[in-house]
């Protein structure tokens, strides 16, 4: 018997957004007699935490068609950063300091990153792999370089973008430059925290 399968689409249904993750194949073909045939429905997302239903009609000629129903979740990459803050501490100008940490995924697909708002191999913070893929259920180590250029403290919020991650990763770098006659107070994170809930209280800064 011939069969061919289509996508349903009423009017009073809801479908995914487009494009739709659904597909089948083959969406058509000829069941032999007393012989079974498979039909492989794909589900391939690309909005996360999307939650999709598509229904899908096998018709035959002559015969009563039948409806599948496809559901499914799109579950975001899980990624996580070593810490969320490094300070490199005091260090003298003109010199260039270093840290590493390591960005983690605990997920079975591969995750490409992107700190988007870094500089690369230049400026005052910057990272050796600005852009990278984390394989499957591992890690991959990241040096952070500091290159201060005046005796002040130096502060950067830089956000790393990972495709199908819920959220951005956030990591705050800090360091303290000094030389012979100018030493600044050694920046830390509790100030930067401290700072952050005065704005959000609504102190004024001063």
């Amino acid at each position: 018997a011939a069969f061919s399968v289509r996508a349903l689409h009423d009017g009073g249904e809801v479908g995914p957004v487009p494009p739709s993750p659904f597909f089948v194949t083959p969406e058509s073909g000829v069941v032999e007699p007393s012989c079974p045939f498979t039909l492989t429905f794909y589900f391939q997302s690309h909005t996360v935490k999307e939650f999709a239903c598509q229904r899908f009609q096998i018709s035959t000629n002559g015969g009563t068609p039948l409806v599948v129903t496809c559901t499914a979740f799109c579950r975001p990459i899980e990624v996580r950063l070593s810490t969320r803050s490094i300070n490199f501490g005091e260090v003298p100008t003109s010199k260039v300091n270093s840290r590493t940490l390591q960005i983690h995924n605990d997920s079975d697909r591969a995750a490409p990153y992107h700190f988007i708002n870094a500089d690369n191999l230049k400026g005052v913070f910057w990272f050796d792999r600005l852009v990278g893929v984390v394989p499957p259920n591992s890690f991959m180590v990241v040096t952070a370089f500091f290159g201060p250029l005046a005796p002040i403290n130096y502060y950067k919020q830089v956000s790393c973008v990972v495709k199908g991650a819920i959220a951005p990763l956030t990591l705050h770098l800090m360091g303290s430059a000094h030389t012979e006659k100018a030493r600044p107070a050694r920046l830390e994170q509790h100030h930067i925290d401290i700072f952050r809930a005065m704005q959000l209280d609504g102190i004024r800064e001063y």
